[in-house]
């Protein structure tokens, strides 16, 4: 299992700093190191006006960065490019 630091966001207008336990990769995923990260408009108004259907807490912001693989699992190695999923804390 691999630990990371995150800025969660369990509460309307709430961000804490956490450690959190990143777990085995599934079938068709792979696990990136993100080197750094911004957050785009949508973060910014689910910050200022809390969740909506696109996110439910916990949400971690900030999907927009550089990333490197660090472990593919099955048919994810067969893909030229991958796409990290926003608004999850998984």
């Amino acid at each position: 299992m691999t630990a990371t630091h995150a800025a969660v966001m369990r509460a309307a207008k709430t961000i804490s700093l956490e450690d959190l336990d990143v777990g085995e990769i599934r079938e068709d995923e792979v696990l990136v190191r993100i080197e750094s990260a911004g957050i785009c408009a949508t973060d910014i108004e689910i910050l200022d006006e809390g969740f909506d259907q696109l996110a439910t807490p916990p949400v971690v912001l900030g999907h927009e960065g550089a990333h490197h693989p660090l472990s593919v699992a099955g048919s994810a190695a067969s893909r030229r490019s991958i796409a990290v999923r926003p608004w999850t804390a998984r």
